[in-house]
């Protein structure tokens, strides 16, 4: 798929879809913070100040969409007659276990229907200002984020007044400004985190200037070639610690590395694919050498990173950046194609290791890592003793395996991605699969969209034999009745095994697309 996405709202730059939709100008906030509006509004207004709604998204009600399409009295008088906004507060209700108070965070609906009231209360916020002589662009404006306010004015008394306008209109649907999250800022505005970007983005661009030079020659037949001129890395552990201290003073004491992680491995994956499709020279040592050290100090300093923000889409970042790595040491020889992904995998075996034990909220999310470890190869599978720390199994000397707690979805689906179809892991795969049946037993099973999840998965999943499948389904099907319960069973399984549903088993996937893809969606 393919959408039109502004840039500063003056061009048009065909990107893959995410989604069926397109966020107009900023995909993210920190674009917005790059952009040449930002500033522009800083040449016309000397204060600035950033607020926050507080648990945004949990805090909705439901009922309040109906408030934000027409008004609060006329959804009360007529709350009893259909309606396309009494229509949209069931469906979020609904996919909510029925509540009505907050709206999940993740699906686009869920931004849209919130979108929908913040945008009421936008117009709300304007009319409340005119009523007490205050002109929108001219004494103040507002810029907005999802749930993110960006308010100007040229005077400390519009500032306030402005601020509390917008926290009544939050109020009148049950929403408030997080106030330890306000800041106000006078020009130019500079905050923790720009000057922890400013920094950051020195700090890059010094580690890859003094490695890198680009030059563009035109040859005799008049087309540009480029190529791309190393100077060798003199001591790989003093090159990367430099670097990482860099960073780490820009952050400076108690910062913190979540709010500038997507500039930095935003900034880094450009740099790095930059080097695509170039020849690479260097006129002191071998180039694949030089190449090989270089990658392996970027590296260094992409997981150190990582290491401080486990994060979903961080971890997207640094897979796309594992890709990359990979298809610039293509043509390099094998032994240092070897090296470099020998690399990967400490590096990745140590942020796994780290996520058990310290951090096991983050564990999930640093299992998207497996993904693309898995399309390095069998021979770089990581060893038995720390999958099995990971996903709570052990095997014992004889083959047979233990299970020590159960697993959830996402343990399940990334485990069979990363093991399926290597030799020494057919017990793993058959033991969880098993004791997965347990969950289908019961009649209302299909209440749990989790177990929806595990059950199309498992019927679609390429390392699973047909004994298993049959099992599940009839276990299901069974519940319904056991009236030609064989040929119902292989009726089912035609329809529903050879369909992918909601993991893609597909191992010939193109997962730098698929990272590229996860990475665009905005986060909530």
């Amino acid at each position: 798929n393919s959408i039109e996405e502004d840039v500063n709202g003056l061009s048009a730059v065909p990107k893959t879809g995410t989604s069926y939709f397109a966020y107009r100008k900023y995909p993210f906030i920190y674009r917005f913070y790059d952009s040449v509006e930002f500033l522009g509004l800083e040449k016309k207004f000397k204060f600035l100040s950033k607020m926050d709604v507080s648990d945004c998204f949990g805090r909705i009600y439901t009922h309040t969409i109906a408030w934000a399409v027409k008004n609060k009295k006329h959804a009360k008088k007529n709350k009893d007659f259909p309606s396309f906004e009494k229509r949209f507060d069931k469906l979020i209700q609904n996919s909510n276990h029925g509540e009505t108070a907050g709206i999940i965070i993740g699906p686009e609906m869920s931004r849209i229907f919130a979108e929908i009231i913040l945008q009421r209360i936008d117009l709300d916020i304007v009319r409340e200002a005119e009523s007490q002589s205050l002109t929108l662009d001219v004494d103040y404006t507002i810029r907005r984020y999802v749930d993110d306010y960006f308010v100007y004015s040229n005077t400390e008394v519009v500032r306030e007044k402005i601020k509390g306008i917008i926290s009544e209109a939050l109020s009148e649907y049950n929403l408030a400004i997080n106030h330890s999250k306000t800041h106000d800022l006078i020009r130019p505005y500079i905050s923790g985190t720009s000057i922890s970007r400013h920094g950051i983005a020195t700090s890059v661009s010094t580690f890859f200037d003094k490695h890198i030079e680009f030059i563009t020659e035109i040859n005799e037949e008049k087309k540009k070639s480029k190529t791309i001129k190393l100077t060798p890395v003199a001591n790989l552990a003093t090159t990367s610690t430099q670097t990482i201290a860099a960073i780490k003073r820009s952050i400076g004491e108690g910062g913190v590395y979540d709010t500038t992680a997507n500039y930095f491995f935003g900034t880094f994956k450009r740099l790095l694919k930059r080097m695509e499709g170039k020849t690479v020279t260097s006129e002191i040592g071998l180039a694949e050498n030089n190449l090989y050290f270089f990658l392996s100090s970027a590296l260094d300093i992409v997981f150190f990173y990582y290491s401080m923000t486990l994060r979903v889409r961080q971890t997207y970042q640094v897979s796309e950046i594992i890709l990359i790595t990979m298809r610039l040491m293509k043509g390099a020889p094998a032994d240092l194609k070897d090296l470099l992904t020998r690399r990967v995998i400490n590096e990745s075996r140590l942020i796994i290791a780290q996520a058990n034990a310290d951090m096991p909220q983050y564990r999930v999310e640093v299992m998207n890592l497996l993904i693309v470890l898995r399309s390095l190869g069998e021979s770089y599978v990581l060893e038995r003793e720390l999958l099995g720390e990971s996903f709570g199994f052990e095997i014992k000397e004889g083959g047979g395996v233990t299970l020590k707690n159960n697993l959830e979805y996402f343990d399940i689906v990334f485990l069979f991605s990363y093991i399926g179809g290597i030799s020494g892991f057919d017990g793993v795969i058959e033991a969880i699969s098993r004791k997965a049946l347990d969950r289908f037993e019961s009649r209302d099973w299909f209440e749990s969209a989790e177990n929806v999840f595990i059950f199309f998965d498992l019927l679609s999943c390429p390392y699973l034999d047909r004994e298993f499948k049959t099992d599940l389904a009839k276990t299901v099907l069974r519940q319904k009745s056991d009236n030609d319960l064989n040929n119902r069973t292989e009726r089912f399984l035609e329809d529903v095994t050879e369909r992918l549903w909601f993991f893609a088993w597909n191992q010939n996937v193109n997962i730098g697309q698929v990272l590229w893809k996860k990475e665009l969606r905005s986060p909530y």
